[in-house]
């Protein structure tokens, strides 16, 4: 009996202590979850990139012109700067044609680190034209530029100038908008040089680019 006993004691106490260590094993990696506890790597799919907000300058390209290539000391030439317009966009005018009651932002251009011995003089901006457009619920009619458009801005070369290469920075800030709603503003800048030249000719618009300064009042 005394041996019958200790074999049915020794088989209670083996048989607990795998209870105990199946269940201690499913403590830490319950039925189901072991693939996910350590899951197989799987590749994933890129993180979409946030949308890039548009702005002015996606739709409006900005260049510049020389009225001549070259020019002498002590002389006066032109820039022109043109904004081209993607349809059906427009850029607002100057301050001064704008209402003054206007929130919109007005076509401003501002020339960067002048050498010593250049002037800029007023720039010109042609008329707008009236556009329909509807921002708040109620149409309206505004001033704007639409296509093509070239502001003028004359430049005097003094005498002290140095020959060779003259480089004229200039900054752009511009508000396109279509007839119900306006982009972000934009600056952009376009660089344009000029070959100062002690014997070139006294002109001041080379035959050759006559057409793109017709509208400057001289």
């Amino acid at each position: 009996v005394v041996v019958a006993f200790l074999a049915i004691a020794s088989v209670l106490t083996v048989s607990s202590r795998a209870v105990g260590q199946d269940a201690a094993s499913d403590l830490l990696n319950p039925a189901g979850l072991g693939d996910a506890l350590n899951p197989v790597a799987t590749p994933t799919a890129p993180a979409e990139q946030p949308t890039r907000l548009a702005t002015s300058r996606d739709v409006v390209s900005v260049s510049s012109q020389w009225s001549r290539q070259s020019a002498p000391t002590g002389s006066q030439s032109v820039i022109a700067i043109t904004l081209s317009m993607t349809h059906p966009y427009h850029v607002n005018p100057n301050a001064e044609r704008l209402p003054d009651d206007s929130m919109l932002i007005p076509t401003s251009v501002t020339f960067k680190d002048l050498p010593e011995g250049v002037t800029v003089g007023a720039v010109q901006f042609p008329e707008p034209h009236m556009v329909k457009v509807n921002y708040t619920g109620e149409s309206e009619m505004i001033p704007a530029y639409e296509g093509d458009v070239t502001l003028y801005a004359p430049i005097t070369i003094a005498d002290s100038i140095p020959t060779g290469e003259l480089i004229i920075k200039t900054a752009v800030r511009f508000q396109s908008c279509n007839d119900v709603q306006c982009l972000f503003p934009a600056t952009t800048e376009v660089t344009t040089t000029l070959h100062v030249d002690a014997a070139a000719s006294a002109g001041m618009i080379d035959d050759d680019r006559a057409a793109l300064f017709a509208n400057f009042d001289a």
